[in-house]
């Protein structure tokens, strides 16, 4: 299908949904809590593909009934993708799996953005890889330093993935939703992307979390990624010199393997104290139930 005829599609199905659900919006300030829920529940029915043209009404609405109605509704998506998350999680070896931290990523952006489409995200991984593979069979030599310089080529030059020291603190450094567009993290969430992209390109790399920083170990050339910047590499006499600088005492441990379930978590940490650092309580509360009903 012509590239054009499917823009025209999407914007007439977005329009026709923007019809539909106008009139529920307006009775988002009725009284009748029977009312209310009705309207709500025929909202949540709709699917995830509302919760855009939610968040547009909600920053444009002036009436305090209806922005509470609307808020309500994305909660509820908000609500279901933190059980998906959850119970991901719960599920998880304490070990790593690309397979599962992808999935993962992507149920807890869902919390966030339940707009966050999963087909867009992979398509992206597996486009990253391909575009990895294409520039490293055009070396002169192939082996695995190559490849390595040909990801790390892509990942931070093509695609323009860096750190965020601006707003190194929000969500949306954290969340793939915003971070995929934006192309700016935190060190865990951008090494996660690069995990995933270096699993697909046959690069076998794991997460390390170190305190107050995160990086990705590649296994063949046996060195620590520092993905945060640009992609230096570090050795692990590197890496306990930054953990007696920042004043703490180096152990081998803090160089083991992370677990899906410890980068999820440890994600969740960070968005605990940013979602509390801008004003949404709720969010933060909800992150911080999770976590308490997992001990």
């Amino acid at each position: 299908m012509h590239i054009q005829t499917t823009i025209a599609i999407e914007t007439e199905a977005y329009d026709e949904l923007k019809r539909k659900i106008a009139p529920m919006i307006r009775l988002l300030d009725d009284t009748d809590i029977t009312v209310l829920h009705e309207v709500q529940t025929a909202l949540f029915c709709l699917g995830k593909t509302v919760v855009p043209l939610l968040r547009n009404v909600l920053h444009t609405c002036d009436d305090s009934n209806q922005r509470r109605g609307i808020i309500e509704v994305i909660r509820l998506f908000q609500t279901e993708n933190l059980k998906k998350t959850q119970s991901t999680i719960s599920q998880s070896n304490d070990t790593y799996s690309a397979i599962e931290l992808e999935q993962c990523l992507i149920d807890l952006s869902s919390f966030g953005y339940p707009e966050t489409n999963a087909e867009d995200f992979t398509a992206m991984l597996d486009t990253a890889a391909l575009e990895v593979h294409q520039r490293y069979i055009r070396n002169a030599e192939t082996n695995y330093i190559t490849l390595t310089m040909a990801l790390n080529d892509i990942f931070f030059h093509h695609l323009g993935f860096c750190g965020d020291d601006r707003h190194f603190f929000h969500p949306d450094s954290t969340y793939i939703h915003s971070l995929i567009s934006q192309k700016k993290g935190i060190p865990i969430s951008l090494s996660t992307i690069y995990m995933l992209i270096a699993e697909r390109c046959g690069i076998e790399v794991y997460g390390v979390g170190l305190p107050l920083h995160f990086l990705a170990y590649n296994c063949d050339t046996e060195m620590y990624v520092d993905v945060y910047n640009y992609g230096i590499m570090l050795t692990s006499a590197d890496c306990a010199s930054f953990v007696k600088k920042a004043g703490m005492e180096f152990n081998d441990d803090m160089l083991k393997t992370a677990s899906v379930k410890s980068i999820i978590e440890r994600m969740v940490r960070n968005l605990i104290i940013a979602h509390e650092k801008y004003g949404d309580m709720w969010e933060a509360q909800q992150l911080r139930d999770m976590l308490m009903s997992k001990k």
